[in-house]
């Protein structure tokens, strides 16, 4: 529940961030990444390098290869729990985020430059893939491809860019607001329903996002068009997007 909805909120996030940036003609793709590659990778090879003599008495020549995945963050492109958990297992995250990054730019053009009708066909698409992955594949492949997988995941992701495209529509229209009282109550309620949720639900049904993305989405939407606890801007400080007074302090009890 807590990855999803991380996940959600870094696609939301890096939109309302970067969004004017990357529709302009002159945006420069490269210094991007350069900048996404300088804020990830220095800290994933220290944490690696500093857990590695953990690892001497166990490791083989063998495990070069996927010392070598972990450390360029590709290991969750092998659904293998060898190799996504390998050496500094909780990199996973760091790895699936790495790739949103790399792609952010192009899918973010895709939807900005879609009909309405157009993005409805991209939303029923992710919906149709998601529902044909997890009826093709056995239960236990589920923890590798549905949570681990950073092209399943990238679907947790572009629902955030979605929502931050319908925030923007919301805000610019000026057409809706929460009391902030009243957001208050309900992201409480969201948050309390995510919990039951994910303490109700099998292990199997816990593995699959959907059943988190409309309560998350909820959480994400109506604290940023809060009244007191919304609308925030961003800014960029040290390299870290940060998002001020646009999520809730229920939220950052999340975070």
């Amino acid at each position: 529940m807590a990855v999803t909805f991380f996940f959600v909120l870094g696609g939301f996030a890096m939109t309302l961030g970067y969004k004017d940036k990357i529709t302009r003609e002159d945006f420069n793709y490269r210094q991007y990444l350069t900048r996404r590659c300088i804020k990830f990778y220095p800290l994933h090879w220290l944490c690696l390098f500093a857990i590695l003599p953990l690892f001497v008495l166990s490791f083989s020549w063998k495990q070069i290869p996927i010392l070598a995945l972990n450390a360029a963050l590709l290991q969750t492109w092998i659904p293998l729990k060898g190799v996504y958990f390998s050496f500094n297992a909780v990199s996973w995250y760091l790895a699936d985020t790495m790739f949103f990054a790399i792609v952010f730019p192009f899918i973010l053009k895709w939807i900005v430059a879609a009909s309405p009708k157009g993005r409805g066909l991209i939303a029923a698409l992710m919906a149709v893939v998601y529902v044909a992955v997890t009826m093709l594949i056995p239960e236990e492949k589920y923890h590798a491809i549905l949570y681990i997988s950073p092209y399943m995941r990238l679907m947790d992701f572009v629902l955030g860019i979605f929502l931050a495209l319908g925030y923007l529509n919301l805000k610019e229209s000026q057409s809706f607001k929460w009391n902030s009282t009243v957001s208050q109550i309900v992201i409480f309620s969201l948050i309390a329903l995510l919990v039951v949720e994910s303490c109700l639900l099998s292990e199997t049904a816990t593995l699959i996002a959907p059943v988190y993305w409309i309560p998350v989405a909820l959480l994400i939407l109506i604290a940023s068009l809060s009244e007191r606890v919304g609308g925030g801007r961003f800014y960029e400080t040290n390299g870290y997007s940060v998002l001020a007074n646009s999520v809730s302090p229920s939220l950052w009890c999340i975070r």
